[in-house]
C-alpha cells in the first residue's frame, strides 16, 4: 500500500508481458478455450469498467464544498463569537477563552474550503476538456499511434491529478484544523456534559422554588427578644408563617414558635430590631424570601437554566462540523487517488494492445477496436454526467 493523506491507497503494478502472448488463442473459436477477449477483459477491461464508478464518487464534491461554505459561516460566524452581554459571568468568561482559541482554527479552515474550491474547477476541467482526450486517445490508437494516444491519456490522467493535488491539499488543512483543535475537542466536550449537568440542576431547583410561597431560615432552640414583637397567635407553624407574611404593618420578618405553649401552639411575630438569643423551649425562623422574592429567583434559575443548556449544545456543535468536513475530504481524496491509479494502469495496459495489435489478424483487430470503444464510450459518459452533480464555479 501507499500511505497518502487520504489514508491508505493501494497501488496495482501489472507485471510486464510479452505482448504476442496475448493474441496466442485468439485466432480459435474452441468454446473449450479462453478466448483472446476473455484475456484481454481479464486485464484492462475491468479497470476501464471500475473507472466511471471512481469517476461518480467524485459527483459529491460540488456538495462538500457548498456544505464546507455553510460550515464555515455558521462555526465562525454564529457559534464561535465572543458574548460580551453576559461576559461578567464566569461561566461566560470560560465560554469566551473557548471560543478565542478556537477561532484561531479558522485560517486554516479558510485555506482548506479554497484548495476545495480550487479543486472543483479542476473537476470542471476534467468534465470539458476530458471526454474530447478520451476519444483522441481513442482514435491515434486505432491507428497504432500509440506515443499520441499515450499523451492524450496522460493529459487526461494530469487534470484528475490537478483534481487529487487539490483535494489532498484541502484535507491537509483540515487535519491541521483538526490537530489544533484536539484539545478543544476534549474540553469542549468535558465543557457539554458539566453544562449539562448544571442545566439538570437548575431546573430542579426551579422546580423546587416554584413549588414554595415563602422561604425561611431555622434557629432551632432559640427565641426572639420582646424588643419589636408584633402580636402574638395560637396556631400551627405554617399559619403562624403565613400571618407573618400577611401582618399589615409589612414589617414582620421573624416567627418564634414555643413549642411548649399551654393552649395549642403559640408564636410570636417580630420585626428585624428583635434580637435573637438562646431559649430552649422555641424555634425561630427567619424569612428569607417570600413569594415576590421567590418568583424572581425561579426567574433568575430559568435564566440560568437557558444559558447552560445554550453554551451546552455551543460546545457540542463545535465539534461536529469539523470532524463532518475531515471526513468527506478524506473520501474525495482516497477517490481521486484511486481514480488516478485506475487510468494510470489503463494506459499502461494500453500499451501493451498497441504493441500486440500488429499480430492480430484484421477480424481480432476490428472485434478488439469496438471493444475498446464501448469502454471509453462508458468513461467519457460517466465524465460528463458529472455536469449533473456540479454547479457552476461562483
Amino acid at each position: 500500500v501507499v500511505v497518502t493523506l487520504c489514508g491508505f491507497v493501494p497501488a496495482i503494478l501489472l507485471a510486464q508481458v510479452d505482448p504476442a502472448s496475448l493474441w496466442d488463442i485468439g485466432k480459435t473459436e474452441d468454446p473449450g478455450q479462453q478466448s483472446i477477449f476473455y484475456r484481454l477483459e481479464s486485464r484492462w477491461g475491468s479497470k476501464l469498467q471500475s473507472i466511471p464508478s471512481s469517476v461518480a464518487e467524485l459527483q459529491g464534491l460540488s456538495e462538500v464544498l457548498d456544505k464546507s461554505e455553510t460550515i464555515y459561516e455558521h462555526l465562525y460566524h454564529e457559534v464561535l463569537i465572543q458574548d460580551n452581554d453576559l461576559a461578567a459571568l464566569p461561566e461566560v468568561q470560560e465560554r469566551n477563552a473557548f471560543v478565542k482559541e478556537a477561532q484561531g482554527t479558522a485560517p486554516a479552515f479558510r485555506q482548506g474550503k479554497n484548495s476545495l474550491r480550487t479543486a472543483k474547477a479542476h473537476l470542471q476541467r476534467l468534465i470539458t476538456r476530458g471526454p474530447q482526450h478520451l476519444r483522441s486517445m481513442l482514435a491515434y490508437w486505432k491507428r497504432n499511434d500509440l506515443d499520441e494516444a499515450d499523451y492524450y491519456i496522460e493529459k487526461v490522467i494530469k487534470l484528475v491529478d490537478s483534481i487529487h493535488a487539490s483535494m489532498k491539499e484541502s484535507t491537509a488543512q483540515f487535519e491541521q484544523v483538526e490537530v489544533s483543535a484536539a484539545s478543544l475537542f476534549e474540553e469542549s466536550h468535558k465543557n457539554a456534559a458539566q453544562q449539562q449537568s448544571r442545566f439538570n440542576k437548575l431546573t430542579k431547583d426551579k422546580e423546587a422554588l416554584a413549588s414554595k410561597t415563602s422561604e425561611w431560615r431555622k434557629v432551632a432552640n432559640a427565641a426572639m427578644s420582646s424588643s419589636c414583637r408584633l402580636g402574638r397567635i395560637d396556631a400551627g407553624l405554617d399559619e403562624c408563617k403565613q400571618s407573618c407574611l400577611e401582618h399589615k404593618s409589612g414589617s414582620c420578618t421573624s416567627v418564634t414558635f414555643y413549642k411548649t405553649a399551654g393552649y395549642g401552639w403559640s408564636c410570636h411575630l417580630h420585626c428585624d430590631t428583635s434580637v435573637l438569643g438562646d431559649y430552649a423551649e422555641a424555634d425561630t425562623y427567619t424569612l428569607e424570601r417570600d413569594a415576590s422574592q421567590l418568583a424572581v429567583a425561579v426567574t433568575e434559575v430559568h435564566e440560568a437554566g437557558i444559558l447552560a443548556s445554550r453554551l451546552q449544545s455551543e460546545y457540542v456543535s463545535f465539534q461536529k462540523p469539523l470532524r463532518e468536513v475531515l471526513s468527506l475530504t478524506n473520501r474525495f481524496c482516497g477517490g481521486t487517488q484511486a481514480l488516478m491509479e485506475l487510468l494510470e494502469e489503463t494506459r499502461i495496459s494500453l500499451r501493451e494492445l498497441g504493441a500486440a495489435w500488429a499480430t492480430a489478424t484484421k477480424g481480432s483487430q476490428t472485434k478488439l477496436a469496438q471493444l475498446l470503444e464501448q469502454r471509453v464510450q462508458a468513461v467519457v459518459e460517466s465524465i460528463e454526467d458529472l455536469t449533473n452533480y456540479v454547479t457552476t464555479l461562483r
